[in-house]
């Protein structure tokens, strides 16, 4: 039986899974370790080991060790609010879009909710991502663990005719212990688990881009303009990080970065409720949400100069 749209009764708009979503949109923050259900703050295990061998055969001797660190990740609360006050919106979207017999306030503010919610998903989510961005480099900045180096040409980083020796620059910088976890060459196992990616601020993400482009074949070079095949160099992804300051290349395993957040279903992330007495739909949206790293050894934050 056919279903024509006109005929059918008007439904609420389901909040639900907002947080998942507003992390999706962050974009390659979408790919972080998360942890859900964490209220305030959380331990979370980080596991290690090291296998050390004898050479007597009769003798038992445990000296082989298996390690577990823990580190704590905190959350923060957020919350945003915004008034859709009823004589704002007929002075400004009534007067602009009604037309005599086209349409009627109730069909325009119903469209004008949902542009709303769809609107201001998209605006949390990018939020997130700006975020967990300032709050991984500044954990970055006072880590000495983490790997630090600087040597690199701002101004070619930017270039398409030079990016990809800064890039090239970039991963001599990283370590044995990162290279053979990615790598694997020749049987040589480290951690199967790992693999690198090359976060890039826009500018150097968009140079490298069109470097990498040049010269592949035409159905290689549609692929990935049209997003079906990741951009990789040295055998690494490349992800882009709008929110990263144009001089900052991260070197990590993406999984090593971790989100916590209080509820990824969270139903109540977007509520509205009308006020009678102003006449005016109230929007407010909420979340709880922290971030971090594990392994400080296995990123490698690059300054171009």
């Amino acid at each position: 039986m056919a279903v024509t749209i006109a005929d059918l009764d008007y439904g609420n708009r389901t909040p639900s899974e907002f947080i998942a979503a507003t992390i999706i949109a962050s974009g390659v923050h979408n790919n972080y370790s998360v942890y859900d259900g964490v209220k305030d703050k959380q331990q979370i295990p980080i596991f290690d080991g090291s296998l050390v061998f004898g050479n007597d055969l009769c003798t038992f001797d445990p000296q082989s060790v298996a390690t577990i660190d823990e580190k704590e990740f905190v959350t923060e609360n957020y919350k945003w609010a915004f008034k859709n006050c009823k004589t704002a919106l007929q002075r400004s979207y009534r007067s602009l879009m009604l037309k005599k017999g086209a349409n009627n306030a109730e069909t325009m503010d119903s469209q004008f909710k949902d542009w709303m919610f769809d609107y201001f998903a998209k605006l949390a989510g990018k939020e997130v991502g700006k975020l967990a961005t300032a709050a991984i480099l500044a954990e970055i900045a006072t880590d000495a663990s983490v790997i630090k180096d600087t040597s690199a040409d701002l101004a070619d980083s930017a270039d398409a005719a030079t990016v990809l020796p800064v890039l090239a620059t970039i991963f001599q910088s990283i370590t044995e212990e990162m290279y053979q976890a990615h790598f694997n060459p020749n049987g040589v196992i480290v951690d199967q688990a790992v693999g690198l990616s090359m976060i890039l601020p826009w500018e150097i993400y968009r140079a490298a881009h069109v470097a990498l482009s040049t010269g592949l074949t035409n159905t290689m070079r549609a692929e990935i303009e049209a997003g079906a095949k990741p951009l990789r160099y040295m055998g690494i992804d490349l992800y882009l990080d709008p929110e990263l300051p144009a001089n900052k290349v991260l070197v990590a395993p993406l999984d090593n970065f971790v989100i916590v957040v209080d509820d990824m279903a969270d139903i109540d992330a977007i509520q509205v409720k009308y006020i009678e007495e102003l006449s005016s739909d109230y929007i407010w949206g909420q979340f709880t949400i922290g971030f971090g790293y594990k392994k400080s050894d296995m990123i490698l934050e690059y300054t171009l100069t």
